[in-house]
């Protein structure tokens, strides 16, 4: 209940970071955040399920329609997640592995590939 208490009244609050805590926290505690502002996050310098998320498990997260725009998804854990319609743009997905996720949608205007390789091809 407690828990519930404290997501409700961080969903009030708002900050002015690159990314709103707010969702962060929300993705934290339901592995669900559609249609949140992360653009910017680095997660090596985020703390979700008490680990460092240079390694995060998001393993079936529903991050649709998504602005990831920036952030730092190295080594992150996208197994079965749903990324469609998610802006990736410039984000770094370096390692991060991303079997079964559903990227139907996403935006990948110089987004480095989980090989390490920028994509250049950007639509107008």
């Amino acid at each position: 209940m407690k828990k519930l208490i404290l997501i409700a009244c961080l969903l009030i609050y708002s900050n002015g970071w690159a990314y709103n805590e707010t969702n962060l926290l929300k993705l934290k505690a339901i592995n669900v955040c559609q249609g949140c502002d992360l653009s910017g996050i680095n997660l090596r310098d985020t703390n979700l399920s008490g680990a460092n998320l240079s390694d995060a498990d998001l393993s079936g997260a529903n991050l649709a329609d998504t602005d990831l725009s920036n952030a730092d998804l190295t080594d992150a854990n996208l197994h079965n997640a749903n990324l469609a319609d998610t802006d990736l743009s410039g984000a770094d997905l370096t390692n991060a592995h991303l079997s079964g996720a559903n990227l139907r949608g996403a935006k990948y205007c110089k987004t480095k590939m989980p090989s390490g390789e920028l994509n250049d091809d950007c639509e107008e």
